[in-house]
C-alpha cells in the first residue's frame, strides 16, 4: 500500500512509497501514470527500508524521503539513480526499536542558500 505520495505535475506522474514490512528491508518507491498505467519501480526493494513521506525538488531533479526503520533521510535523482543517505540516526536492531531515531516527515526549503564558506555570499 502506498504511504507517501508526491506528484510530478509536469510529467503527470505520482511517485509513491511502498513502506513494506517494518521488520524487513523491503521498501520501495514507484512512479505511475495518473491513470494507473506504466507502474515502474524507481527505488528497488533493499535500497530503502521503510520509506515514508516524499518531497520532490524539480529544480534540482531530486526526490527526498524519510526511511523510518532505516533511520535515514535519503535522496535520489528523479529516475531513482544516485541514491544517497543524507542523515542516519542509528544502525543496529536495538536502534531500530527506538522510535526517537526514526525519520518520518520531511520538508524542503527550495530557496537558494548562501554559501556558508564564503563570507561574501554566492
Amino acid at each position: 500500500m502506498p504511504d507517501g505520495v508526491a506528484v510530478d505535475v509536469e510529467a503527470g506522474a505520482p511517485l509513491l512509497t511502498n513502506m513494506g514490512v517494518p521488520s524487513r528491508n523491503d521498501g520501495s518507491i514507484e512512479r505511475v501514470d495518473l491513470d494507473g498505467r506504466n507502474r515502474k519501480t524507481i527505488v528497488p526493494e533493499g535500497a530503502t527500508f521503510t520509506p515514508k513521506q516524499l518531497q520532490l525538488d524539480k529544480r534540482h531533479g531530486k526526490l527526498y524521503w524519510c526511511d523510518r526503520e532505516g533511520m535515514r533521510v535519503m535522496r535520489a535523482h528523479l529516475d531513482g539513480s544516485g541514491i544517497e543517505t543524507l542523515v542516519q540516526t542509528g544502525s543496529t536492531e536495538a536502534d531500530r526499536l527506538d522510535q526517537t531515531k526514526w525519520c518520518v516527515g520531511i520538508a524542503l526549503d527550495p530557496r537558494p542558500q548562501p554559501d556558508l564558506l564564503d563570507p561574501e555570499g554566492p
